[in-house]
């Protein structure tokens, strides 16, 4: 009997042992993979935080991804047995995101926007380069943590999956993971409290200042976290379309034909001479002000340039700021074609390639209006965009020899080449958009020719003096070019207009961020010359000025012509607000309606 009962005995406490091992911190327990899982994730943020801007102070940098852990673990506690394991889909897919950021954040300044990662046309061998140039494979560590997660699943999943985790400890885990995800918000909150002035502090003035967040995506973040931040900005998004009533129509239409200032009248009647020329516009990627006049190892880099500027008939200005946004050069071309600022928080060719907008092209009224690009009309829309603006016709892969893009100090070479076969035949007067690849950083040292005597100059980055080359490379294709219009003598019943898309990218160096870009204008008949700062809104009206055409336009931009008196921006780098807000009503409201 007696041994009876120690057996019993012996099984109790086998029982007892195998309950605990299964209900304590085992990996095959269901909570302790949930721990597993959570701490995974906050490592995760840690590690990932700087590499997206996220420069938090380390003990918010803590907070944050205590709290945006909690927000991807807590489906976790609720999900049935045999569907655990659909939290490690979200997990992994959000380790993803972020190391494609710790990519994408130091070439472009902020996080991916949502839409672009439905956008594989937005892919192209630019974007790949840039992405290449700045890879680290240190940051493939922020995606180890849920690799670990999912190997631990792997191990114990049938465990994992057969144990139940009681309503108990489900309604403490969720209010702990709860307090856990409001932590790093409250954080940020309670910091834009304390910012206001004693005199001004209230919870509805620091609620209104906590939710008023600028277009940078990264500003979503850093007020609401990795996971809210990119929720609120899609929310944002997700229907940009507008209605616009028939107030702002009209709105928009007293504001696209305000009434102009004066302009000299001599001015005025040589250029109604350009009515009847030809206009051919080469937009030079990422022409910078900072190359012209200049020399290195006693070369000038851009002769060419210096010699044009020189010329007695041009009109130049020299401080012509970038005004463009996440879209870059498709920003920049469509603040010269429209005469409207781009979106500050996505692309518009990501929303809005399609609608209708004025342009130089509808303006101007040539005969024939083209459109020559390097890569493929499939890239940012480009097709669409060349539709929008009244183009004609598009001629793309103008860069590639034998099907393959050709190096980058040749692409302009060919690119120009391809446009010598196509000027001759088209009918006076023509459009002709021309729009260089060559300078798009990062540069690759090994392939680019040491034009330049002695070594780089001290103080000079690598990139920045690749940038150098490259632009006095395009200022020798330019020079073989204008050369050549003079030749067939085209030059001389045409206005040139060469200007850039934007300053050079930050990975060429990060004071090229506040440089300028030149606008220079050849054969207008008239000269003049500023270093006055202006902005790329500016840019429209002048070449509509130049052309004879700005008096008579339906729209005459939201900018102002730079040969006619007008106030000089406060900042030049940052377009007024109520001129954005306007932009963004036109772009998502469509008042002129889509390309049909």
């Amino acid at each position: 009997m007696s041994r009876n009962i120690q057996i019993n005995q012996m099984a109790s406490i086998c029982d007892k042992l195998q309950s605990l091992k299964r209900g304590g911190k085992s990996a095959s327990n269901p909570l302790f993979f949930g721990l597993i899982y959570y701490l995974s994730a906050v490592f995760m943020f840690v590690v990932a935080n700087p590499c997206i801007g996220l420069l938090y102070a380390i003990v918010q940098s803590v907070l944050y991804a205590l709290s945006d852990a909690a927000l991807l673990t807590l489906p976790y506690i609720f999900l049935p047995r045999r569907w655990r394991w659909v939290v490690i889909i979200p997990g992994f897919l959000v380790s993803c995101t972020l190391v494609i950021n710790s990519w994408y954040f130091p070439y472009f300044d902020d996080v991916m926007p949502p839409r672009n990662f439905l956008m594989a046309s937005a892919i192209d061998h630019t974007l790949i380069k840039c992405s290449l140039a700045v890879i680290s494979l240190r940051n493939l560590f922020i995606i180890v943590p849920m690799i670990f997660s999912i190997i631990v699943y792997i191990a114990y999943h049938r465990d994992i999956s057969k144990e139940p985790i009681r309503w108990r400890q489900k309604a403490t885990l969720s209010t702990i993971l709860a307090l856990l995800f409001i932590i790093g918000p409250l954080k940020c909150f309670a910091a834009v409290y304390i910012s206001i002035p004693a005199t001004e502090r209230t919870l509805s003035a620091a609620w209104e200042r906590y939710t008023t967040i600028d277009t940078k995506i990264t500003s979503h973040l850093i007020r609401h976290g990795y996971i809210c931040g990119y929720l609120s900005h899609t929310y944002r998004s997700i229907s940009m379309e507008i209605k616009l009533s028939p107030k702002e129509i009209e709105t928009i239409a007293q504001a696209g034909h305000r009434p102009l200032s004066t302009i000299a009248t001599p001015i005025k009647e040589e250029l109604r001479k350009n009515r009847d020329k030809n206009l051919i516009f080469i937009l030079v990627e990422s022409l910078s002000s900072s190359s012209l006049d200049r020399s290195i190892g006693n070369r000038p880099i851009t002769p060419c340039l210096d010699s044009l500027i020189a010329a007695p008939d041009a009109v130049v200005f020299t401080s012509l700021y970038s005004q463009t946004g996440p879209g870059n050069s498709s920003d920049g071309q469509f603040i010269y074609n429209a005469g409207i600022l781009p979106l500050y928080d996505i692309p518009f060719v990501s929303v809005a390639a399609s609608n209708n907008y004025p342009s130089l092209v509808r303006e101007i009224k040539p005969k024939k209006a083209i459109e020559i690009i390097g890569e493929s009309g499939a890239i940012w829309k480009h097709k669409d965009t060349n539709r929008a603006y009244g183009f004609d016709s598009l001629i793309d892969h103008t860069m590639f020899i034998n099907g393959k893009i050709a190096p980058d100090y040749i692409v302009d070479s060919l690119i120009l080449a391809n446009t010598r076969k196509i000027l001759p035949t088209l009918p006076h007067p023509f459009y002709a958009r021309i729009t260089t690849v060559g300078m798009h950083a990062p540069f690759d040292a090994r392939i680019t020719p040491r034009i330049f005597p002695g070594d780089i100059p001290a103080g000079m980055g690598e990139q920045e003096y690749l940038h150098h080359v490259h632009t006095a490379i395009f200022d020798a294709q330019l020079c073989s070019f204008i050369k050549w219009l003079k030749n067939i003598g085209l030059y001389d019943n045409s206005v040139i207009v060469i200007t850039g898309d934007h300053t050079p990218h930050k990975i060429t160096g990060k004071k090229f961020e506040k440089l300028p870009v030149p606008l220079i204008i050849l054969n207008s008949g008239i000269t003049a010359k500023s270093d006055i700062a202006a902005g790329q809104i500016d840019l429209y009206p002048t070449v509509l000025d130049v052309m004879g055409r700005l008096d008579s336009a339906s729209w005459r931009g939201l900018g102002n012509s730079l040969l006619r008196p007008r106030a000089i921006p406060r900042d030049p780098l940052h377009p007024d607000s109520a001129m954005a807000a306007l932009s963004r009503k036109i772009i998502l409201g469509a008042p002129w309606g889509k390309v049909e």
